[in-house]
């Protein structure tokens, strides 16, 4: 099968005693009659230990967007979103990583979340979504929250750079801090992007699928 993505291939070593590994191979197999000619690439060989995952509960959360055939806040704050372009079509639901999806078709559409005065009394955040990306010109944006283009706090599927771009500023985009992942989203595929502001050790921090991806360790 011939992939034309990236792809992430992890081997479970749970149960395994790892002081009897003293080698690692890695090779293609030719199975039986089948057989073909081509390149793979391997980047980013690592060794580690899975760390259990624990669900961080409902203490502190603000809003939660399911998207289920609607926008509404299941979280019981009351925020609750406007869709704008569904009634043209621009907005569709369909099957997604869990339940149901919002599907924009990037013809002016989006969601207005009621959460702007909320958000600017924030220190510290964790803003965690699913995305699937359809591809498309730079700067397309996952999330934006700020007044205008000087006072913002947004999540870029592709910047100029061809990266995923978390950034935020107070005063103008010329002074904005943020922090560049080493790719842009992949097409076609469900990806966890998770940023995580913390205004004492003034970072951001980006996760994708669980890995830390970029961080800005000088947030003004």
């Amino acid at each position: 099968i011939r992939k034309t993505l990236w792809t992430k291939f992890e081997v479970p070593l749970a149960g395994v005693n790892l002081s009897n590994i003293t080698s690692i191979t890695i090779g293609l197999e030719k199975l039986g009659a089948k057989g073909g000619t081509g390149t793979i690439y391997l980047d980013d060989i690592r060794l580690g230990v899975a760390v259990a995952t624990a669900n961080p509960g409902t203490d502190n959360l603000i809003a939660r967007y399911e998207m289920e055939n609607n926008v509404n806040d299941s979280s019981n704050s009351g925020f609750n979103g406007t869709t704008h372009g569904i009634e043209n079509g621009g907005l569709t639901y369909e099957a997604g990583k869990f339940g149901q999806a919002l599907v924009f078709d990037g013809n002016n559409d989006y969601v207005e979340l009621p959460i702007g005065e909320t958000i600017s009394t924030l220190t510290s955040c964790t803003i965690s979504t699913w995305v699937n990306y359809g591809g498309g010109a730079s700067w397309q944006k996952v999330y934006d929250f700020g007044t205008d283009t000087n006072i913002y706090m947004d999540l870029s599927a592709n910047n100029n750079a061809s990266a995923v771009r978390c950034s935020i500023t107070t005063s103008s985009y010329q002074n904005e801090d943020g922090a560049n992942s080493s790719s842009v989203l992949s097409i076609g595929n469900w990806e966890h992007i998770v940023v995580v502001i913390d205004a004492d050790n003034k970072t951001m921090k980006l996760y994708r699928n669980g890995d830390l991806s970029a961080s800005d360790d000088d947030v003004k």
